[in-house]
């Protein structure tokens, strides 16, 4: 009865060893995939920020290719007006060099009628 007994006892202390056994098999599994879950969540988190990042970079490229070609833009219709008003002074100028010519040629006239005159009436 005492060799029962401590067979008994010997078969209970080694079903709690067991149980004890896997209940810290159990949690250190359930540590693991706690760590799992944490890693993938943090390279998550990490993915959406360089994402961010990249997309960032996009817009950024983007707005820099909008402003020059702002720039661009207006230094074309710059160059565009300063031509037209170039244009305009260089029209300008000529009609001065004509209309003086005119003028000229209209004096000229007059003082060639005025010295006719003379001429045809001084004799």
């Amino acid at each position: 009865m005492v060799v029962g007994l401590a067979l008994v006892g010997a078969a209970v202390g080694l079903a709690l060893a067991g149980a004890a056994l896997l209940l810290v098999v159990g949690l250190a599994l359930a540590g693991a995939a706690l760590l799992l879950v944490v890693r993938l969540a943090l390279l998550l988190v990490v993915g959406l920020a360089l994402a961010g990042a990249a997309l960032l970079l996009v817009v950024g490229l983007a707005l820099a290719g909008a402003a020059l070609l702002l720039v661009v833009g207006l230094a074309l219709a710059g160059a565009a007006l300063l031509l037209v008003v170039g244009l305009a002074l260089a029209g300008a100028a000529l009609l001065l060099v004509v209309g003086l010519a005119l003028a000229g040629a209209a004096l000229l006239l007059v003082v060639g009628l005025a010295l006719a005159r003379q001429r045809c009436c001084w004799w």
